[in-house]
């Protein structure tokens, strides 16, 4: 008994319902073919710089037609495959197939061939018709192939009509969607439905012959039909937007203003792309394929006519529309929703509730849909088209006697208009994508592993991600497959966007009091995300190399199935663990294996494969006078003689305040410069090569220098220029000691602590030792302490000769061919604006402007970096690349970095140089995508670190390049480099004595620019060291913003093209300049008030 009055069944039922517009019983192709008499010689198509008039496109078409009839004997009633990329021919070929009196079948040739396959065979096709490129990387069975690309061109058919070969009932076309049962499911569509709703299309859009229509959607979906039906049937002109305008937002822009692009239907997704740009020549706008975007649809229903579509395969498109009206945003805005409108011409739509009863206004129920549009049902699929397809208890005439049900949930409001409230069953819409999560759950069963599976949909902070739960079908198998093997798996069958984020395996599913599953009792993903693969170790391999990744990243928690990159990874704890396995384990493995299997798991398989190689122990030399130093020693060594003396000055300035015992400070220097050589050591040339001598701690006349300014009056540049004095103080090479430390007493209890070592003792990872060290030994001559240091197995001189006695083996023959492959050619120069001419040659005359990435932002790159297996280094590395492309315009770049050689762990606690630059080279195109660049940067980074132990002075001697004096060479201008800041090490300091950093203006540049990164966990500190004979402040300003404006982009969009990438940074840029600008008017005129 229904609880509505007849006045109230009678509104639902007829007053809702769509218009009754005429149309006559005709095929597409009647329609098209009598738009070719009206508009034969009217452009029809255009593809990049084709263009086609209604008549050449009919008569190829034609052409086509007659070949499959003629040559390949196709049948009315025959499904004919069409599988081929984005170009004019596919338009031909849709024509073509339908003149036949085929049946059309579109499939994407991106997705997965086990799917495609299935469909080819569910769908019994006669014939594919694709590209040659696509014949030999797919399976097509035993169907005839038609290559589109090579045949077409070369038909000499007739180019008359092959006549009249469908009747209007016949099918039209079938297009394949997600199905419950694990198989996508083939959603067959009458002539008559698509006439229909061509016509009614046309009329209701107002489309006329002085359209130009965007073709945007995939061929596999059906909103590609409706795109060429809008255009053709009107005489307007289709407009086909190619792969590069589909994936390039700024192309993408390009093409609707070139082609006055007036009609485009596009799904939300891309459509938040656009920023809500006015894009003047497009008149109409269909947002389609899952819920308008909210403040998307108001903004463009103010300036353009904007539709909200509504409509699944099995309606043919379109079920109902919407003209958004701008002056209802607040009534939008507070049912946060655009209405998906009244039914379409010749449509009904009914809600109702689980026993088909119709509900009453306002009240949520099912949608269920009837009229010209209505599929015959699922192809091959009987039991599935009768779940769906059902007998219409409402129904007055054969033209709704049938209904489907959508799954949908929506309900009436008082205007007549529906408002789409989500998925009653187990579809949903995933990034504009049709999903039905059963299909996944099917596939997912399909593992060996796998008994029950539910996936969900799961919102975490906006964004809808899959999660899937499974229950193992013994309880060994949860520790044996991982997320990423599951994603593997389901790789194989389902679209990436089919594929879930997580994956967490239960011991059972929780169930209701009737004993059916209950979904709502899941636990929460976000309790699962660390668990998930805390696996522990199995093994001794396994056990080993736990106990090193936990030393390494000074983490606890860690499974044998955590990410690499999740748990904190970066370049320079690669290497550590590289060293450790060489050491613990007797395998020497490569830091890019560690990058491609970034889980202990993995990692242990691999050593198990690999053969032992004994560790090469760096071992004590016997003493000597004099001793032979290092290539990164010798390079330095030869700067100094030729070019800049300060280049490798490295001074550090702070403030100590507190109570400094001066002389537990000064036995504090003595025990580090004692326990350390290469502290101690001097340069001199001996038979023709530099040497190196070391003196004894008493010999080298190193004191902590005292200056009491107590009771002088001193002025801050003074202090400065003190400073300065200090900082660029030469070294003598053969005298020494290479370092300097002052104390300059300001007041009471507050000191000016300068030091300054030159780089050819020691590097930045030395620098962390220094501070530890000195720190530590302070602390306990200041209490009384005697210090007591674990002896240092070996000294930098037994690394020196070890190093060198490897390189003249056999083993640097294939680094050098690496590198000389790698830089083969004529290397590029990078060409960026500078402000000034240097006069006589750059100087090392520099100075550094200093920035922070903030935490969020931090945080966002390192989820970035994770994601695609990449350090965060080889991340901003791929920014800065972008930049440079910003700015030069190149797309071949050379960009240097230090390197650690600390390969050994007896080097991890020395003071030295154990440096060597590498040179990365970024080759690109401008249209890849930034996930695409920094793919192709990690790869670089990770073969350079494989070769980073050639020298890179031999290097510039094998390529016949000059050494640039205060620089590495003539090979790159530019330097990257990134530190991860220890917090434990951060917070050393000398007991009762409080440290601040001193800003000064000692900054050597030894290139055009260097972006020196500091991770200190939650933020990035930035600095970009630039020459100041070639750069002004104002300059690096610029590029330091863009560069964060290129971070904040990419965490964002990391699959938008890097001129995607500028065009937005580009974009929002000038709107800060504009509001800039604007407060500045502002505070003029507010001055001008006051006066």
């Amino acid at each position: 008994m229904s609880i509505l009055t007849q006045n109230e069944q009678d509104k639902l039922l007829t007053g809702f319902s769509g218009l009754d517009f005429p149309y006559t019983e005709k095929t597409i192709v009647d329609l098209f073919e009598e738009q070719v008499g009206i508009s034969g010689d009217q452009t029809a198509l255009v593809f990049e710089n084709t263009h086609l008039t209604y008549r050449e496109l009919d008569q190829r078409a034609n052409q086509l037609a007659n070949c499959l009839i003629d040559e390949y004997k196709v049948k009315p009633g025959d499904v004919v495959s069409l599988i081929a990329e984005r170009s004019e021919n596919v338009i031909i070929a849709l024509l073509g197939i339908m003149k036949t009196g085929a049946v059309y079948l579109p499939v994407d040739p991106g997705i997965p061939k086990k799917r495609m396959q299935h469909i080819l065979t569910d769908a019994k096709v006669s014939m594919v018709i694709t590209d040659s490129s696509l014949i030999f990387d797919n399976d097509f069975g035993s169907c005839p192939l038609f290559a589109l690309d090579v045949q077409l061109s070369l038909l000499e058919t007739s180019i008359e009509s092959p006549g009249k070969l469908s009747k209007p009932n016949d099918i039209a076309y079938i297009i394949y969607t997600s199905g419950s049962t694990g198989q996508p499911k083939g959603v067959a569509i009458r002539h008559i439905s698509i006439s229909a709703r061509s016509v009614g299309f046309n009329d209701y859009l107002g489309m006329t012959s002085n359209d130009n229509v965007l073709h945007f959607a995939s061929i596999g979906f059906d909103a590609s039909i409706y795109e060429v039906q809008l255009a053709l049937l009107a005489g307007g002109k289709l407009i086909m937007a190619g792969s590069n305008e589909k994936n390039d937002i700024n192309k993408f822009l390009e093409l609707l203003d070139k082609q006055k692009i007036s009609f485009a239907t596009l799904p939300p997704a891309f459509m938040k792309l656009l920023e809500r740009r006015e894009l003047p020549y497009l008149k109409k706008l269909v947002s389609t394929g899952e819920g308008a975007a909210l403040e998307d649809a108001i903004f463009y229903s103010g300036i353009k006519d904007f539709y909200n579509g509504y409509g699944p395969t099995e309606t043919c498109i379109g079920a109902t529309f919407y003209l958004a009206d701008y002056n209802k945003r607040a009534q939008y805005r507070s049912n946060s929703n655009i209405p998906i409108g009244k039914p379409f011409y010749n449509t009904k739509v009914l809600v109702l509730d689980k026993d088909l009863a119709l509900v009453p206004i306002g009240i949520p129920g099912e949608l269920y849909v009837s009229g010209v549009g209505l599929s015959p049902g699922y192809i091959n699929n009987e039991n599935f088209t009768k779940e769906r397809f059902l007998a219409n208890p409402y129904s007055t005439d054969d033209k709704d006697r049938v209904i489907y049900k959508t799954g949908d949930l929506g309900k009436w409001n008082e205007d007549g208009e529906l408002e789409y409230l989500g998925r009653v069953d187990d579809q949903v819409q995933i990034h504009g994508m049709r999903v039905e999560l059963g299909e996944i759950e099917q596939v997912l069963m399909r593992n060996e592993f796998v008994k029950e599976a539910i996936v969900i949909v799961y919102e975490n902070e906006g964004n809808k991600e899959l999660v899937a739960y499974w229950v193992n079908r013994d309880e060994r198998s949860s520790g044996i497959i991982s997320s990423s093997d599951f994603k593997d798996f389901l790789r194989q069958y389902l679209p990436m966007y089919m594929i879930p984020a997580q994956f967490i395996c239960l011991d059972a599913f929780p169930l209701n009091s009737n004993g059916k599953t209950d979904k709502k009792s899941l636990p929460d993903p976000a309790e699962f995300s660390n668990k998930e693969t805390h696996i522990e170790p199995r093994n001794e391999e396994e056990r080993q190399l736990l106990q090193i990744w936990k030393e390494v990243l000074k983490k606890e928690n860690i499974g044998i199935r955590d990410n690499f990159f999740d748990v904190g990874g970066n370049s320079l704890n690669a290497v550590q663990i590289s060293t450790r396995i060489y050491k613990s384990m007797n395998s020497l493995i490569e830091v890019k294996i560690i990058f491609s299997n970034p889980t202990i798991e993995h990692l242990a398989s691999i050593i198990n494969t690999k053969s032992l190689m004994e560790y090469q122990q760096i071992t004590p030399i016997e003493e000597k006078p004099f001793y032979e130093i290092s290539n990164a020693q010798k390079r330095l060594w030869i700067l100094a003689q030729v070019g800049d003396k300060l280049a490798y000055n490295m001074p550090l300035t702070f403030i100590l305040k507190g109570d400094l015992n001066r002389t537990a400070f000064q036995q504090a220097f003595e025990k580090l410069i004692d326990r350390h050589e290469v502290l101690r050591s001097t340069f001199k040339l001996i038979e023709g090569e530099p040497r190196q001598l070391i003196k004894a701690y008493k010999e080298t006349g190193f004191e902590v220098g005292y200056i009491n300014l107590d009771n002088e009056r001193i002025s801050d540049q003074e202090l400065q220029e003190l400073v300065t004095a200090e900082a660029q103080q030469v070294f003598d090479f053969e005298q020494g000691p290479l370092l300097r430390a002052k104390l300059v007493k300001l007041k009471d209890e507050e000191h000016l602590f300068l030091f300054t070592i030159h780089h050819i003792v020691a590097d930045h990872w030395s620098m962390q030792i220094i501070v530890s060290e000195l720190t530590a030994f302070y602390n306990d001559y200041s209490s009384g302490k005697i210090p007591v240091a674990e002896p240092l197995k070996i000294q930098y001189k037994d690394y020196a000769s070890w190093i060198n006695n490897s390189l003249s083996n056999d083993n640097l023959n294939i680094h050098q061919q690496y590198w000389l492959n790698k830089l083969q050619g004529e290397l590029p120069v990078l060409n960026l604006p500078k402000d000034y001419e240097a006069a006589s040659g750059r100087t090392s005359n520099g100075d550094v402007f200093h920035f922070t990435i903030a935490e969020e932002l931090t945080k966002n790159l390192k989820d970035l970096a994770a994601r695609y297996k990449a350090s965060l280094y080889m991340t901003l590395l791929s920014a800065v690349n972008v930049l440079l492309f910003k700015y030069s315009d190149q797309t071949d770049i050379l960009i240097g970095t230090s390197t650690t050689v600390r390969k050994h762990m007896e080097l991890e606690d020395q003071v030295g140089l154990y440096l060597n630059q590498i040179v990365l080279r970024g080759q690109f195109n401008p249209l890849d995508s930034f996930a695409g660049l920094l793919d192709n940067i990690k790869e670089v980074t990770l073969e350079a670190y494989e070769h980073q132990i050639f020298p890179l002075d031999t290097l510039i001697e094998s390529l016949n390049l000059k050494s640039v004096p205060g620089g590495g060479a003539n090979l790159f201008d530019v330097m990257v480099d990134l530190q991860e800041i220890n917090s434990a090490d951060e917070g050393k300091s000398f007991d009762g004595i409080e440290v601040e950093n001193y800003d000064t203006s000692n900054i050597f540049s030894r290139m055009d620019l260097t972006f020196n990164f500091k991770d200190y966990g939650q933020e990035i500190e930035g600095g970009i060291i630039y020459c100041k004979d070639l750069f002004s402040t104002n300059t690096i300003k610029e590029q330091a913003g863009y560069l964060i404006e290129i971070l904040e982009t990419i965490v964002q969009h990391p699959e938008l093209t890097l001129v995607a990438v500028i065009k937005l940074c580009d974009n929002k840029i000038s709107e800060i300049k504009g509001f800039q600008k604007l407060k500045k008017r502002e505070n003029s005129l507010r001055k001008l008030m006051d006066l």
